[in-house]
């Protein structure tokens, strides 16, 4: 699939019938669809024209026979979804066993759940809607989900850097509150659920995904398997002198690398060198709090997940076509009581300029110098 640009990508979606909800103004915008989750699906610093950093499907917008063919639909754009996606917890499921890459897929009443617009402006909207959705158990999930999204204006704050001179930019926060509306409290023999906020970015030759990391208890990166094979050296590097770890975001090859809130830094970053554009995703990290495992398995792991992860795709397959990869960042687990509500909240920011300033953009925010990074193994 060839890039789409944001004016593309919002006539895609208006010619197949969803209303959007558009924020900013002048070059800087996001277009938000209510109707698939809430889901931010189109982005840009440089005004209509300008590249849209969101992979899109125009199959799975667009919907008939065709869409039916996909494993997961609303599978674009930076969203939330209901955690967790393994463990005996799971929200997602499998067609039939065992529980494989092959048998995978995403349930539509958990991945694009209708969201009415509660408020909107220029540079805040709100929305809010319901996912009814059991787990693997098959205890039931009742929740009300409110997004609240707002313009950052000035990233010093908010991302912990300035906008360099030829730099442009574009950065929202997101704040996600799930409160329990069923009967049941969440619990270790209920089951326990997660929030998840997910960027579906597209990828390129020279995408790559870059966590820094902290010292700490725990491997620096986990490499999760996908059919039993690790991710190769010259795709995954660590880089233990300079605090962080390189991950090809290419869409050429399967994967997926997580860390432990010990190790994370609390920022994420995706610099794809071809396209000058650098995505920055802040997220909140409690080192006290139990995450949830997402490994695929039927057996109960309510702990010792991971806080962020980055998955990288194959694209080779009719279900999840084009080159895209993740990055993803997941609440602690939550376990509330009937009426009880929790949130969480990431920021995203978005520039595009000169590669060496946006270099500089991530040793600010993080302290990580990449100006001698060759991006090889």
């Amino acid at each position: 699939m060839s890039d789409m640009t944001y004016q593309e990508t919002v006539n895609l979606f208006e010619s197949s019938g969803y209303e959007l909800t558009i924020m900013g103004e002048g070059e800087s915008l996001l277009a938000i669809c209510p109707a698939m989750g809430g889901r931010v699906v189109a982005a840009t610093v440089s005004g209509p024209s300008g590249h849209n950093p969101f992979f899109v499907n125009p199959v799975d917008v667009k919907g008939g026979v065709e869409a039916e063919k996909l494993i997961f639909r609303g599978g674009l754009g930076a969203r939330d979804w209901l955690g967790p996606e393994g463990c005996g917890d799971m929200s997602f499921y499998f067609r039939k066993k065992p529980v494989v890459m092959e048998n995978w897929y995403v349930d539509e009443r958990q991945s694009i759940p209708a969201m009415k617009v509660q408020k909107a402006t220029a540079g805040q909207v709100t929305t809010v809607g319901e996912i009814h959705m059991p787990n693997l158990r098959g205890n039931e999930f009742d929740i009300e989900m409110q997004q609240a999204m707002r313009l950052v204006g000035d990233p010093k704050a908010a991302l912990g850097a300035e906008v360099p001179g030829g730099v442009k930019y574009l950065g929202f926060t997101r704040g996600t509150s799930y409160k329990n509306i069923g009967s049941a409290t969440w619990s270790e023999d209920y089951g326990f659920c997660m929030i998840w906020f997910l960027l579906m970015l597209r990828g390129s030759d020279n995408m790559f995904i870059i966590a820094p990391f902290k010292d700490g208890l725990g491997d620096e990166v986990i490499d999760y398997r996908f059919d039993d094979r690790d991710i190769s050296a010259d795709r995954l590097m660590v880089r233990r002198e300079g605090g962080y770890v390189l991950y090809r975001g290419d869409g050429l090859e399967r994967g997926k690398i997580g860390m432990v809130p010990q190790r994370a830094a609390g920022v994420l970053y995706g610099l794809d060198l071809d396209r000058g554009y650098l995505t920055v995703l802040r997220y909140p990290v409690d080192t006290q709090a139990d995450y949830m495992n997402n490994l695929w398995t039927e057996e109960a792991n309510s702990t010792g997940g991971d806080v962020v992860d980055a998955y990288n795709n194959k694209f080779d397959e009719e279900a999840l076509p084009g080159r895209f990869c993740e990055m993803e960042a997941v609440s602690p687990r939550l376990a509330l009581g009937p009426g009880e509500s929790a949130a969480f909240e990431t920021t995203t920011g978005f520039f595009q300029g000169p590669v060496e300033s946006l270099k500089g953009i991530i040793k600010a925010t993080s302290g990580c110098d990449l100006g001698n990074e060759t991006f090889r193994a």
